[in-house]
């Protein structure tokens, strides 16, 4: 039987205020650089209902049009590397993903089905690069379906170890021999040609859309969000500082989350989502 653990009590709120330092970090970088960024999932949503973190969550989520990351990616050496560091697939061969982490220094995190990988590990915040999809329905199905195959190479190199059904374990034991790097190559073919000034709606190559989810979105929104989201920015207070999110939050919430985000959901359901095999605060 896998060890299987998840964070809780004062131990996931010790997780969160490590995880504010890597945010206030990286606010500050950004800020120096002038580089646009905003909360926004799970985060945002925190910061609108609860002033801070969810009280059962365990990440924090930023997201970036294409040039504000590629920006922010020459300027992440100014990250204190005694709070926290900057990891993408550019940094680390071995690293699989499609987006960026800034990790906790002196941290260990290891999610279950992922103890092979090579990359560093540490408690971490996600950055992702949102990309312009095109503005027909069926070119945004065709371009979420070449995602969806991004997605599915990347997550390869943990899928031959965590998927229950022997075939499907055979199958991403294949694809696992696909090198990330070439699969990244690959992405960057459709990722150069997106620029901020374009009316398309955006979203992240390698996470699926939230707003697929929620019903009351209409079939030409639920793949990206607005351009406006990214761009038209506003200072909201978490955890007893200001980052930047969409000044529209409300539009962007109940894309996510449907009209009823501000009712938590039932108890039952309150919990991270990410069980780990292993971690460590550090020192």
């Amino acid at each position: 039987m896998q060890n299987i653990k998840y964070i809780k009590g004062d131990e996931l709120r010790k997780l969160q205020l490590m995880l504010l330092d890597c945010l206030i970090e990286t606010d500050r970088v950004c800020r120096a650089n002038g580089i646009r960024y905003c909360i926004a999932d799970g985060t945002l949503l925190g910061a609108i209902r609860h002033k801070g973190f969810i009280p059962w969550d365990d990440d924090i989520d930023v997201m970036m049009t294409r040039e504000e990351y590629e920006k922010f990616t020459r300027v992440a050496d100014q990250l204190d590397p005694s709070i926290c560091f900057f990891q993408d697939n550019d940094t680390e061969a071995s690293y699989p993903w499609g987006y960026a982490k800034i990790r906790r220094a002196g941290t260990r995190y290891i999610r279950v089905g992922q103890e092979h990988l090579k990359h560093r590990t540490g408690f971490m915040m996600d950055i992702f690069p949102m990309d312009d999809i095109p503005k027909s329905l069926f070119g945004q199905k065709l371009f979420y379906g070449l995602c969806f195959v991004l997605r599915k190479l990347t997550y390869a190199q943990v899928g031959w170890t965590t998927e229950s059904s022997p075939l499907w374990r055979a199958w991403y034991k294949l694809l696992s021999f696909i090198p990330p790097r070439f699969v990244h190559g690959v992405s960057k073919l459709f990722q150069h040609r997106h620029n901020n000034s374009t009316p398309n709606r955006a979203y992240a190559m390698y996470w699926r859309p939230e707003g697929l989810k929620v019903k009351e979105n209409r079939p030409e929104e639920r793949y990206g969000w607005p351009k406006e989201w990214l761009t038209d920015l506003a200072e909201y207070e978490f955890e007893g500082h200001m980052f930047f999110g969409p000044k529209d939050y409300a539009g962007l919430l109940a894309w996510d989350y449907g009209p009823n985000y501000m009712t938590p959901p039932p108890e039952a359901e309150r919990h991270s989502f990410a069980p780990c095999s292993d971690y460590s605060f550090g020192n």
